[in-house]
């Protein structure tokens, strides 16, 4: 019987919540880690660049562990980029969701 993978939620705190992750990760556990709010619109600009002032900022974007690095050009998240090597090695699927801010790390297992 396969069980679905245990499931962690964090609220980022630094880069004490990277060493955090990182033991999540070999876990293989799915994670929900809310960013602070005030990246929102960061978030938003930083993955989203064209898009026209006055739009909706509500953007969901998914890929695997290269995105790490990109969400880690944001001020204040630039520890996330020390995660794309684990998850990477685990082949986790990375998805943000900007209106929130909340990251979610996605095990193959959980597919």
């Amino acid at each position: 019987m396969n069980l679905p993978p245990e499931t962690v939620a964090l609220r980022w705190s630094g880069p004490a919540t990277v060493r955090e992750l990182r033991r999540t990760l070999k876990r293989h556990a799915v994670v929900r880690l809310a960013l602070p709010l005030e990246t929102h619109h960061a978030l938003f600009r930083h993955l989203n660049p064209g898009a026209a002032r006055g739009v909706s900022e509500h953007y969901v974007v998914e890929g695997d562990a290269a995105l790490l690095p990109r969400i880690a050009t944001v001020a204040g998240l630039e520890a996330l980029a020390e995660l794309e090597a684990p998850a990477r090695a685990a082949a986790y699927r990375v998805v943000l969701d900007t209106t929130d801010p909340l990251l979610t790390l996605l095990p193959p297992e959980s597919a």
